[in-house]
């Protein structure tokens, strides 16, 4: 075993003596200043892992590369090769293969799509740089679907501007949903990704859930130019979801929840009789920077993600309102975070959260009847004015180093803990005024309570039975003092 990338990240070339190790298995050069891959590499026909992952001056690999017939690793990724000899479609124990870029053919003696077809035991595989193939038959003859032992497949498209995608050409476009519907992976496949795709609308393999039942994790990046989300409800196993950049969705409605395409019912997959939710396994789901999202539309009469834990909904500053099908049948939610929906008035009436984190959400104003709750975060919400529910709660975290004030409704807040992190000023203010003061008043009917500056070089801390509070400013100087004895 050579690992070259992780002690010498100044090696510009392979030394000649190295090539001479007939029965190296292991070689690996990531990250360091390699220019090209020498024909010598022949030699080393015991190889079974290669990795150049992260060499940004390389641009070339030899046709000799097809001698390394016990090869199982391949890596490319993160490199300037953008042209790969047809001679690996010799490599056919090859299971793992990233950074494959396709040539717009095979026709100049550099590999396309169709050379994957001779690789039967791929297991995983990263593609790049996919929108240089816009023949369909091409991908077809890759052949994806057969590879039985196929589990992670990641479809990447040359990275672009969201205005960049949605310039592209009509025909571009199509072309590229042409080829991407071709590549339909396998039932095995357990993981799906797709990166900076500008067609415009998802494959129609993603709409067939009952073709693809292992899958199980799909996460799909920087996609500008669909407006509308595949039915992704209909994927029986499915367990986490990410969705990322979707510049142009505006709505998410019936055709992302809906269960089967067979059934009249936009809703039910029905198995054997019996009606079955969208998203039947989904436990993780998270949006992310969809810019231009108004409206997610569930309504009552829409089961689905009954499992569903952790929804995590992250700068969508458009988003008005959460759904209504969210509060009645994601029964199992225990997670909930919301960072940057700028647009959000209100959470509340989500039966099963016991846990919530909002982030930065400007117009925030009210946070109530959650009856499961044991923990809120409240990070940057200026405008919260009410935190009403029936629980206790078991802790209460506050951070803002804006606020002059603490806000009034924690003297309404029934919490075992609170937690406090503000600016120097309004933690001296705090200190200053002492039990009278009418900070003080707003917390002091909790039992424990810690206050501090976000890098907790000045903090206090209250305990309301027995009574005790100590910090470590001297309350007459506003000095630091060399104890935590006020």
């Amino acid at each position: 075993m050579i690992d070259l990338g992780s002690s010498d990240s100044n090696l510009s070339s392979l030394p000649d003596s190295l090539c001479d190790l007939v029965h190296l298995r292991y070689l690996d050069v990531s990250c360091t200043k390699v220019v090209k891959i020498p024909n010598s590499i022949r030699n080393l026909r015991n190889l079974v892992y290669f990795s150049c992952y992260g060499c940004e001056e390389l641009s070339h690999i030899p046709p000799s590369i097809s001698n390394l017939r016990e090869l199982r690793y391949l890596n490319f990724q993160s490199t300037k090769v953008e042209a790969i000899p047809m001679e690996l479609n010799n490599l056919e124990k090859l299971s793992h293969l990233f950074g494959f870029v396709p040539y717009k053919n095979s026709l100049e003696g550099f590999s396309s799509l169709d050379v994957l077809e001779s690789l039967s035991k791929l297991i995983e595989l990263v593609l790049e740089g996919l929108e240089r193939v816009d023949d369909r038959n091409i991908a077809e003859r890759a052949n994806l679907r057969s590879k039985n032992l196929l589990r992670d497949l990641s479809l990447v498209y040359t990275s672009l501007g969201s205005e960049e995608q949605l310039s592209q050409t009509d025909e571009k476009k199509i072309s590229t949903e042409d080829v991407l519907n071709e590549l339909c992976p396998p039932r095995s496949i357990n993981y799906l990704g797709i990166h900076n795709y500008f067609g415009r609308c998802l494959p129609n393999w993603l709409n067939l859930g009952a073709a693809l039942p292992n899958l199980r994790n799909v996460q799909i990046w920087d996609c500008a130019c669909f407006e509308v989300l595949a039915m992704l409800g209909q994927l029986p196993n499915l367990d986490r979801l990410k969705i990322k950049s979707a510049y142009s969705v505006k709505r998410v409605g019936e055709e992302f929840m809906q269960g089967d395409t067979k059934s009249r019912d936009p809703i039910v997959h029905t198995i054997s009789g019996s009606a079955r939710p969208a998203f039947p396994e989904l436990n993780y789901l998270i949006f992310e920077k969809m810019c231009n999202w108004k409206e997610w539309q569930w309504n009552k009469g829409q089961p689905a993600m009954p499992k569903l834990k952790e929804l995590i909904i992250k700068t969508c500053p458009q988003l008005r309102s959460l759904p209504e099908g969210l509060l009645l049948y994601a029964t199992s939610l225990e997670f909930l975070r919301i960072d940057g929906a700028d647009n959000l008035i209100t959470v509340e009436n989500i039966p099963p959260i016991k846990n919530i984190c909002v982030f930065n959400n400007p117009n925030l104003e009210r946070i109530s009847n959650l009856p499961s709750i044991s923990c809120i975060v409240i990070n940057h919400c200026p405008n919260v004015k009410a935190v009403m529910n029936p629980k206790p709660l078991q802790t209460m975290v506050l951070c803002d180093y804006e606020m002059e004030f603490l806000p009034d409704y924690l003297t309404t807040i029934i919490t075992h803990k609170l937690r406090i992190w503000c600016d120097e000023e309004l933690l001296l203010k705090i200190v200053n005024q002492g039990e009278s003061g009418s900070e003080w008043n707003k917390f002091k009917h909790i039992s424990k309570v810690k206050i501090a500056t976000g890098d907790e070089s000045l903090h206090a801390t209250y305990q309301k039975t027995p009574f005790s509070f100590t910090t470590n400013i001297n309350a007459s100087s506003d000095k630091v003092t060399s104890s935590d004895e006020a």
